[in-house]
């Protein structure tokens, strides 16, 4: 009897015909030969692209269309091979180690991302070496992070992190699990007949042993050429993937004049200090004003003068400081190599002006110059423009990636807290007002942000001890003439500064004021501020926070109207923290009115559906 043709054997007749032709077909051989060449050929052609920087979609591009010369030919030549008898289960078996390799390519090529090498570098002091030497060491240091803050590929932490462990005896793995990174680059130093003799060394936390080490002899005057040989070294040792134009950025120097950089770097050192602030903020602003004097066109050392003006402008009457920190910042980002630092110190000048947008634009610059580290201060601000602008969804990312480059910021984690308390998220701002403090113990800002916190959610007692310990570190602090008017305890107000403006928060020592029978100093009180909130806004600032003061000076006054029209200026220009809201002592008499609690409804409406788009992609950790 003939056999029906092969359409009419239907589905179950097609799969017979299919097994019998795999149970004759030699296909191991196959699957292994073609499956590995064609990993071979993905991995060449991923190195080659990497090696020359060329667009991310046309290399998926192509190894799209080797996975798929890679399948025709496995078909092919299962098409075309050899008959020979195999088993029921050799043939699944086959079928699965077929399908499996495709499938593990496909992915290798189109989904997975393989995590970017992680380091810090780590200043380490050398036995019987030099202050000189120990200062050339830190200089390394810094300089080799910033450099490999530019290169495409690595995760590096900021100096200010790494600065926590400098004179400390610290095993290295517990550094890497502290700071959650695979790499510590350990660099000491001393001095040797006048010479530096510097020491590398490159420690892989996996592994739990040194992958590359060096030791270099140079004089002290080659910083700057040491540094670039350390970083290009270092690039190739954890295998970086360098584009087009990393090695350049790699190498530029921000000055021809190593004694101007050795300047810079300490008035750099001293700017960041947490301590006597005003003094050291005074030293290094004379320490970049000579490095200036030694290399004028030194971007850098302006963009250094621009944060220390911007620290004296903070002064109460000193506003002055701040045009001539407008000044040296932009001249800074004008002066080639256009480097992140001035940038960020560009951005953060424009975003304490209160001018929103364009601090926006120039800070994503400045994170842009440095994609894999930087000193982390540009995603900071950037985070805080977004708050500032009414988006504390992004101010949370922006925020964490600025706590990724500088894990040991307190500044950074408490910038998150404040983004997440603005969400309504409490729990989350809590959690990072603490790991600001865990960071630094005399963080007193993130006590004080910890206990009102407490006090808004209604439990002051809470907050006690935080301000217990800030009376102890700082007896004359504002933060603790703020807690005790906001808990309703007299408080003596700090003397004002010249010029009549308060030396403290003007609304709650207008509140102070008043209760000690002195009404005429709570209204010049209140005066000097709605004076500088106007000014603010006369000058352009875009943000809510001098409308919102205004708001609460016209509420103190009795005049409703105006406060409410100012309140609503607030939450149009970004306003969004509810309970903040519902609670300042210079809002209350607006409470309980329609207009303001309708206001209340909007940013609470407002942010609810910022938290959960935010809740999709992003949640604290721990």
């Amino acid at each position: 009897m003939s056999s029906p043709p092969p359409g009419s054997r239907g589905v179950r007749g097609w799969l017979a015909s299919a097994r019998e032709e795999f149970q004759q077909r030699d296909f191991f051989k196959t699957i292994v030969a073609y499956c590995g060449t064609g990993m071979g050929l993905l991995t060449g052609t991923t190195t080659l692209f990497e090696q020359f920087g060329l667009p991310e979609g046309l290399r998926k591009a192509v190894l799209g269309v080797e996975v798929f010369v890679v399948a025709a030919l496995l078909l092919h030549r299962w098409a075309e091979g050899k008959p020979r008898r195999r088993s029921r289960m050799a043939l699944w078996l086959g079928v699965v180690a077929g399908v499996a390799a495709c499938g593990f390519l496909a992915y290798r090529v189109f989904i997975y991302v393989p995590p970017p090498p992680s380091l810090v570098v780590l200043p380490l002091g050398t036995a019987g070496g030099s202050a000189q030497a120990q200062q050339f060491a830190d200089g390394i240091a810094d300089g080799v992070t910033y450099r490999l803050g530019k290169v495409h590929g690595l995760a590096v932490v900021g100096s200010l992190s790494a600065d926590a462990y400098r004179g400390v005896r610290t095993l290295p793995e517990k550094v890497a699990a502290e700071l959650g990174v695979r790499f510590v680059l350990g660099v000491g130093a001393e001095s040797v007949e006048g010479m530096a003799v510097v020491n590398v060394d490159l420690f892989d936390s996996r592994t739990r042993r040194s992958t590359w080490s060096d030791r270099y002899t140079k004089p002290f005057t080659s910083r700057m050429d040491l540094e670039r040989e350390v970083a290009e070294e270092v690039a190739e040792a954890l295998d970086a993937r360098l584009l087009k134009g990393d090695r350049t950025r790699l190498r530029a120097s921000p000055t021809r004049s190593d004694s101007a950089y050795r300047l810079y770097t300490r008035g750099r050192d001293l700017l960041y200090s947490q301590r006597d602030t005003r003094r050291r903020n005074e030293e290094a602003i004379s320490l970049f004003q000579q490095a200036l004097r030694l290399d004028p066109r030194f971007g850098l050392a302006y963009a250094g003068l621009a944060r220390g003006y911007q620290v004296r402008s903070h002064d109460p009457g000193a506003g002055a400081w701040s045009d001539s920190a407008l000044a040296a910042a932009r001249r800074a980002v004008a002066l080639p190599p256009r480097e992140e630092r001035a940038y960020a110190s560009l951005g953060v000048v424009l975003r304490e002006r209160g001018w929103l947008h364009e601090a926006l634009g120039v800070l994503r610059r400045a994170a842009d110059l440095s994609p894999s580290g930087g000193d982390g201060s540009g995603r900071s601000n950037v985070g805080q423009v977004y708050l500032e602008l009414g988006y504390p969804d992004s101010a949370v990312v922006w925020g964490k990636r600025s706590s990724a480059v500088e894990p040991r910021s307190s500044t950074a984690r408490l910038r998150v807290g404040v983004a997440y308390q603005a969400l309504g998220d409490y729990g989350g701002a809590q959690w990072w007002y603490r790991h600001a403090l865990a960071a630094d113990s005399t963080a007193l800002d993130a006590r004080y942000r910890l206990a009102v916190l407490a006090w808004m959610r209604g439990d002051p007692a809470a907050g006690e001890p935080l301000m217990g310990e800030v009376r102890r570190l700082e007896p004359g602090s504002c933060l603790l003439f703020q807690w005790q008017v906001l808990n309703g305890r007299a408080a003596a107000p700090p003397s004002a500064a010249p010029g009549g403006a308060p030396a403290c928060d003007g609304v709650l020592t207008a509140l102070a004021l008043r209760p000690r029978g002195d009404e005429g100093g709570a209204r010049a009180v209140l005066a000097a501020v709605e004076n500088a909130q106007r000014d603010s806004i006369v000058q352009g600032h875009e943000g809510a926070r001098p409308r919102l003061v205004l708001a609460q000076v016209y509420a103190l006054r009795g005049d409703l109207p105006s406060a409410t029209l100012w309140f609503a200026e607030a939450v149009e220009h970004g306003y969004r923290d509810a309970l903040e809201a519902s609670r300042l002592p210079g809002l209350a008499p607006l409470r309980g009115t329609a207009a303001f609690e309708r206001h209340l409804a909007e940013m609470r409406s407002t942010v609810s559906a910022l938290r959960t788009g935010l809740a999709r992609t992003d949640r604290p950790a721990g």
